[in-house]
């Protein structure tokens, strides 16, 4: 982790880490990813401010046509006990993806 200071920081090259001790309550975060291999799983674990897991979180997939500009809810995964989730995404022509994470109602 280069920058601990930002909410979205690479490692790697397949790894994404969000701090979520930069992230607001009640503001909703977007994290666009583009795939190059025809498909890709996509999973991860979603932890709230004290770096518990984080059960019952929703992500949102969405699809976004770059020429239109038009979205689509692809679907929804849940996490799991331990705030994992996983999901697999196509590799469409002119599509990226856009992830919503939403905390569980408790």
């Amino acid at each position: 982790m280069k920058d601990s200071k930002a909410a979205f920081v690479k490692c790697g090259d397949k790894t994404i880490y969000i701090n979520t001790d930069k992230l607001n309550c009640g503001t909703q975060y977007n994290l666009n990813i583009i795939l190059n291999l025809n498909k890709r799983i996509i999973k991860g674990t979603v932890c709230n401010k004290n770096r518990m897991p984080s059960v019952g979180a929703v992500i949102e997939v969405m699809a976004i046509n770059r020429k239109t500009n038009s979205k689509n809810i692809v679907g929804y995964a849940y996490t799991d006990k331990k705030g994992k989730y996983v999901f697999c995404l196509e590799n469409l022509p002119n599509i990226i993806y856009e992830l919503a994470i939403y905390s569980p109602l408790n």
